[in-house]
């Protein structure tokens, strides 16, 4: 079945501006979408489903605030949320919109937690402009519950600006609810865009826990940042959350001919793994390529900084800073040359006034750092 809405106005309505029958072929084209309650537009199943070259403003005026299963504060409000499900092709072209002021993110690309394992998603997404979201420009999620999936995204040539949170937020696994998420995969393109004053730029996750053998397969490739007050790039490989850990989950990307300016943290930071409390973080991985970046100077911060493991709270001192992780080395970095490398350990029986890192292992010149 075929759905088409087309040179429209559709505007003022408490709920979604428009949605779609699961499993339809959908054209929405040359439309005015504006300030509904929830969501602009809603494609939820869909076989094949073009949007091109509408604007939308001011959706999620409810300003609902949903709690998750987990529980976690959530938002509903984007301009466009695609909803993989299972039992159909969701292939998606998003392009030429123009995306204004969403109470929570520009357009959300994802599998919810209620879904069957082994749903399939393509998407691209190319020459919008998504500008003063609340929240994210761009989130993308693997799977919120689902193990098995497969989901490709190409995200290139959109203008990103003015986003409370972040430029890009991609995660292959993050859980909504308790259930464990393994073998998820994500493959994501990220090329071209120019990205100018979002609270963060492009964050990559492989795993939140719960989650095993959750794979993220990345390029970021020729994209302008600027002006963002934390990093540039930011890549994780595992979180262990709420309790719950994060294992043997990787991050695989390519950061090339990117061009970063005006950050206010290092400009790219790559982490193996991180846990909020005491949970369990095992054997994840970013495994990264970086190749002719342009970098700015950050005073008194590498340029890059890798981090192979760090908790909130030390298990030595007690302290929440940079631990290192005694175990399988979790961060390799190819297409470097002439960096600084250093490691970092605690060193215990400090008073709280006199915690100072351990000792410092230098080799080269500047710019890169490993913890």
């Amino acid at each position: 079945m075929a759905l088409t809405l087309r040179d429209l106005t559709v505007a003022n309505s408490g709920g979604n501006g428009a949605s779609n029958q699961p499993g339809a072929r959908v054209l929405i084209m040359r439309n005015e979408i504006r300030q509904h309650g929830q969501h602009g537009l809603l494609l939820s199943g869909p076989q094949e489903a073009v949007v091109l070259d509408n604007h939308f403003s001011d959706n999620g005026t409810k300003q609902f605030r949903p709690v998750t299963p987990r529980p976690a504060a959530g938002r509903q409000g984007h301009h466009i949320l695609c909803r993989g499900t299972s039992g159909v092709a969701n292939s998606l072209v998003i392009a030429g919109n123009t995306m204004q002021r969403a109470f929570a993110d520009g357009l959300a690309l994802v599998v919810f937690f209620d879904e069957a394992d082994g749903v399939t998603m393509h998407a691209r997404v190319i020459n919008n402009t998504i500008e003063a979201s609340e929240r994210r420009g761009v989130t993308i999620a693997g799977s919120f519950g689902p193990s098995h999936n497969r989901v490709t995204i190409d995200v290139s040539h959109n203008t990103i600006r003015h986003n409370g949170a972040q430029t890009i937020g991609a995660q292959a696994a993050r859980p909504l609810v308790t259930q464990l998420i393994r073998d998820s995969y994500l493959r994501l393109h990220i090329a071209d865009n120019d990205c100018q004053d979002n609270g963060e730029g492009i964050v990559l996750f492989g795993g939140l826990g719960p989650a095993e053998e959750n794979v993220l397969d990345g390029t970021v490739i020729g994209n302008r940042i600027t002006g963002t007050p934390r990093h540039a790039i930011r890549v994780i490989g595992g979180v262990g959350f709420g309790g719950y850990a994060a294992q043997r989950n990787r991050v695989r990307v390519t950061i090339g001919r990117n061009r970063i300016a005006e950050a206010g943290e290092v400009p790219i930071f790559l982490q193996g793994g991180i846990a909020e409390g005491q949970e369990t973080v095992t054997d994840n991985a970013v495994v990264a390529q970086l190749l002719a970046n342009d970098l700015p100077t950050v005073p008194g911060k590498p340029s890059v900084l890798i981090e192979r493991w760090a908790h909130r709270q030390c298990c030595t001192c007690g302290r929440a800073h940079t631990s290192t992780y005694q175990g399988k080395r979790s961060a390799a970095i190819s297409g470097l040359s002439g960096y600084s490398i250093y490691s970092q350990r605690c060193n215990p029986g400090t008073s709280p006034n006199e915690h100072l890192p351990g000792k410092f292992y230098r080799a080269a010149s500047r710019g890169l750092s490993i913890l």
